[in-house]
Order: structure tokens, then C-alpha cells, then sequence
């Protein structure tokens, strides 16, 4: 016995992105505060953070 499948037009919008947008808008919008306090914390603490690399490695030498 063979079934057949019957597409729902609404389906086929939900699974074309139309829907999946909004997700992604809002993860994205929930991740971009995060990402900017990261990035904010590495470009503050990088340059220390070499500084003391770089003292250490010249110890070693």
C-alpha cells in the first residue's frame, strides 16, 4: 500500500523562511549583547593580557 502526502499550503510558507525569520531575528537579538560584552571584555583585557605574555616570554630569554 502506497500513502500519499498532502502538502498544506500553510506548511509550505512555514518551511520557505518566512516564519523561521523571526526566529533568527530574535536570537539573534538576544546573542548581540553578549557578543558586544565579550568583545568589549577581550579588547580590554587583550592588551594586558599581551603584556604579560610578552614580559613573561622576555623572563625566559
Amino acid at each position: 500500500m502506497f500513502c500519499v502526502a498532502v502538502v498544506d499550503k500553510t506548511l509550505f510558507l512555514h518551511n520557505t523562511g518566512v516564519v523561521n525569520m523571526d526566529i533568527d531575528m530574535r536570537v539573534a537579538i538576544v546573542l548581540a549583547p553578549v557578543l558586544i560584552a565579550a568583545s568589549w571584555a577581550a579588547f580590554n583585557i587583550g592588551a594586558a593580557a599581551l603584556n604579560q605574555l610578552q614580559n613573561f616570554l622576555n623572563r625566559e630569554a
